[in-house]
């Protein structure tokens, strides 16, 4: 059911910002793509980006990413790794010039590393002042412009490059008005909408590139695509949604629209947390949160490969919690070894 957001957006800063977007777009309709992901960004602060940006001198998507795909472990970065301390790493996002995002829950943290894996900037932690954190969960950017955290305390956190904190909205109460929720994943679309679930009230909230909220989606009259505790979210080209039911051990797919299409790996599934697409837009990967294990699915839902936590990486992988795919690699956060480790892809073909 479509029903407006219950919040108006009307400060007098974000009007001069939408008239902007609008003059832009009246003259500029070759390029309406980007503007309405602005527009997203600079109304409710970007809630996502696109997580396959790192495209490099080779084009990714060109290659196929099937059961002959191998993964290749390149870092190893950890409190273990040089100076870096990495305490207990959650979520991780791709940064500015080969450089990462990274989340930690406990103490709650925001940390901004270089491609050498030096920290540039951190907020929150112990002695640091929680900069708004209370239970972080995912991270995302906000097309290079913000930063953004889903918290399960309740609400999104809103940060520019520079980790200040900007804003903050609730979306259970923009959606429908509950005062509570818990934000437990976060997706943009590269039409500009923004999807977040909540792992209390069960759903996902969909919102259009302003931030008006537009319908929920798997909720208890959505039949075989209704939804228990989801998480992690990702959002293919053609706006198809994967959607990680975790206490139902599936990932669900909606279609542009909301409607269900499939379920996805129900009896092979155990806890799936987080999904990465992989560059050619046609597989998923999904992490595993209590079995350690990575998957990789088609999206018409046939298993593709399966790699388990011990063949992962030295001292097996215990809880994966969140994945980035970037250009030719996948992040994989290792949360029960407090590690995040770098694969290179090698598809069938290269």
């Amino acid at each position: 059911m479509r029903t407006k957001s219950a919040h108006n957006y009307q400060s007098d800063p974000m009007k001069v910002r939408r008239n902007i977007l609008k003059t832009r777009e009246a003259r500029c309709l070759r390029a309406a793509p980007l503007i309405v992901v602005l527009s997203m960004i600079l109304l409710i602060g970007g809630c996502g980006a696109t997580r396959n940006a790192g495209l490099g001198k080779t084009d990714p998507a060109k290659y196929q990413y099937d059961e002959k795909l191998k993964l290749q472990l390149e870092e190893i970065i950890s409190s273990q790794a040089g100076t870096l301390r990495l305490q207990d790493p959650i979520s991780v996002e791709a940064g500015a010039d080969g450089g990462l995002i990274v989340l930690e829950q406990s103490p709650p943290r925001l940390v901004t590393l270089d491609s050498n894996r030096q920290v540039v900037r951190e907020v929150g932690g112990s002695g640091m002042g929680s900069a708004g954190l209370g239970r972080p969960r995912f991270v995302r950017s906000g097309f290079g412009l913000t930063i953004n955290v889903a918290d399960e305390s309740g609400q999104v956190l809103v940060y520019d490059s520079r980790l200040r904190l900007i804003s903050s909205f609730e979306p259970a109460y923009e959606a429908s008005g509950y005062p509570t929720g818990s934000p437990s994943g976060i997706a943009v679309a590269d039409f500009g909408d923004t999807y977040l679930a909540d792992r209390d009230i069960d759903v996902v909230y969909h919102f259009d590139p302003g931030g008006k909220f537009v319908e929920t989606i798997g909720d208890a009259d959505a039949g075989a695509g209704s939804l228990t505790r989801p998480e992690g979210l990702a959002v293919a080209g053609d706006g198809a949604l994967i959607v990680c039911d975790t206490d139902a051990q599936r990932l669900v797919v909606f279609d542009r629209d909301g409607a269900f299409l499939e379920s996805i790996g129900d009896g092979e599934l155990t806890a799936p947390a987080c999904v990465a697409l992989t560059p050619d837009d046609q597989s998923v990967f999904v992490g595993d949160r209590k079995n350690g294990r990575l998957d990789l699915y088609s999206l018409t839902g046939r298993r593709l490969a399966s790699w388990d936590g011990v063949e992962l990486a030295p001292g097996g992988v215990r809880r994966i919690t969140d994945l980035l795919v970037d250009g030719m690699f996948l992040y994989l956060v290792d949360a029960g070894n407090k590690r995040i480790l770098k694969f290179r892809l090698v598809p069938s073909g290269d």
